[in-house]
């Protein structure tokens, strides 16, 4: 037999299979392969997604205890203060928390400034001489 022949394809009568019949095989190989080729990078594209998911609950989870640690640390600051300073706890929360406030209020209008180029908007903010 020869190696270039397929199981059950038509043949001629010498017995070999047709030329349209045996590019028809390659196509139907090709349609196949293309596929399969398919598949396979749409699951690794979902592996990769599924990695990254995962990343990202990592990051969150991590962002919010960096949160919290940070609240707490400020409550004791306050609670430090207010015993230093011979106030009530309240005193010295108020005085830590209009500290921070006003940070971060300076902070926003810093990065506001370092960000903001003439004639851009600024998340939906028209500068001076910017048209929507």
């Amino acid at each position: 037999m020869r190696a270039a022949q397929q199981v059950g394809a038509p043949r001629n009568e010498r017995g070999d299979t047709s030329v349209s019949s045996l590019l028809g095989g390659i196509v139907t190989d090709v349609q196949t392969l293309v596929r399969k080729e398919i598949a396979l990078q749409s699951r690794e594209i979902q592996q990769r997604i599924d990695g990254a998911a995962v990343s990202m609950g990592q990051l969150v989870a991590v962002g919010c205890l960096a949160v919290l640690g940070a609240g707490l640390v400020a409550v004791g600051l306050a609670l430090a203060v207010a015993q230093a300073a011979g106030w009530p706890a309240w005193g010295g929360l108020l005085a830590v928390g209009g500290v921070l406030a006003v940070a971060g209020v300076i902070g926003l209008a810093l990065y506001q400034r370092a960000h903001r180029r003439d004639g851009q908007e600024w998340h939906g903010i028209r500068t001076s001489s910017g048209t929507r």
